[in-house]
């Protein structure tokens, strides 16, 4: 009963759907919710890759130690998740498909990337395609906002471990534990990545770490060399309120793809909007097998920061490897790397920017527990 007198009518409708269909060779997975976002809980909180069996939504399906699991089938942080994909017709590339919603960039952090690799969680669209030996992968992400990385040093505990922001993303941080040589920074030889749940659980609103078993500080690897860990986080954080971005894409040629003798060429591209901030990274790759222990990896990074009110830092980075066996139980390997002071990329292993470091080692098996 408005006081002016005015009456009408008004209508008021939502809608949900979830489906899964056939379309010829294409497997089409789709979710719709009009009123809210698909991964929001009940509690009205939304995150990248809505975690399964932790929250109140998912109190009705509980498991019983028998190895029975719950999983998210239509992850996206707004209102739609679509997924169209197919198992590609090129024996050995994987699948093809085009979706919107919660990805992983697994497609820009090949084994032949350091300098040139982004992993990262974001939303929006990502596509993979393959025509023949050819391999295109585009994403976009929306909605970025800040992205921080973090290196901390274990004290030999489970945690509490703090990051250097509050407030974080919920759903976007990758954890990884590297080991590196005693006092030689820079030299990564072991990179592990974490899962949430599984090692490690986090507190997004004070940014804390704790893990599952005790990190130690240091270990030794398989030939007496003192190995230093590190926990390296990277994650998005809220507060900066400005419109953000992410554009990507890597096309990569494979010349074989037989299991230990994989060999590809590829180059990638990525720009990240982030308001008064602009990063650029664009570079080539290489992997060459010569047989089942034996390659060559060559790569070749450009990075670029911006800022409104001061001049752009930019720089290249360079890497050369090659090992394999020389002779019967003779093994070497050689390698040279470099990244200029300017070059910059936080979504990858580990490096020191203006560090040069080169080197050579033979190892020959004398008895099966002497080299």
């Amino acid at each position: 009963m408005p006081i002016d007198g005015k009456n009408g009518y008004e209508i008021d409708a939502r809608a949900q759907a979830f489906g899964i269909t056939s379309i010829g060779d294409w497997l089409l997975t789709g979710a719709f919710n009009s009123a809210r976002p698909l991964n929001e809980n009940c509690n009205g909180e939304t995150s990248l890759f809505k975690a399964s069996g932790s929250d109140c939504d998912y109190n009705n399906y509980p498991t019983y130690g028998d190895n029975s699991t719950t999983d998210v089938t239509a992850p996206s942080t707004d209102n739609l998740f679509v997924r169209l994909e197919r198992t590609s017709p090129v024996p050995g590339a994987g699948s093809d498909y085009f979706m919107w919603g919660d990805y992983h960039t697994d497609e820009l952090s090949r084994p032949s990337q350091l300098f040139t690799a982004t992993s990262r969680s974001l939303h929006g669209f990502k596509g993979n395609y393959n025509l023949g030996n050819l391999q295109l992968t585009a994403v976009y992400g929306n909605n970025t906002e800040g992205f921080q990385r973090d290196t901390l040093v274990p004290d030999g505990t489970s945690g509490f471990y703090f990051l250097s922001r509050r407030s974080l993303v919920s759903g976007s941080e990758q954890v990884f534990l590297e080991l590196e040589e005693l006092n030689r920074p820079g030299t990564v030889w072991k990179r592990e990545r974490l899962n949430q749940g599984v090692d490690y659980q986090i507190d997004y609103d004070r940014g804390t770490l704790k893990f599952q078993r005790p990190i130690l500080r240091t270990d030794l690897d398989d030939q007496g060399r003192i190995l230093v860990r590190r926990i390296v986080a990277t994650y998005q954080f809220e507060g900066e309120n400005v419109d953000t971005d992410v554009i990507g894409g890597r096309v990569q040629y494979t010349f074989s793809r037989d299991l230990d003798r994989q060999s590809w060429i590829g180059a990638t591209y990525l720009r990240e909007d982030r308001g008064s901030q602009g990063f650029e990274l664009y570079g080539a790759d290489a992997l060459v097998s010569f047989g089942t222990d034996s390659r060559l990896v060559a790569e070749y990074a450009h990075s670029k920061n911006s800022l409104d009110f001061a001049e752009a830092v930019s720089g290249n980075a360079y890497r050369v490897e090659l090992e394999g066996t020389l002779f019967k139980k003779i093994h070497g390997r050689a390698y040279w790397k470099r990244a200029d002071v300017g070059f910059s990329n936080n979504a990858t292993t580990s490096f020191v920017p203006g560090q040069t470091r080169y080197g050579a080692e033979v190892k020959a098996d004398i008895t099966d527990k002497l080299n």
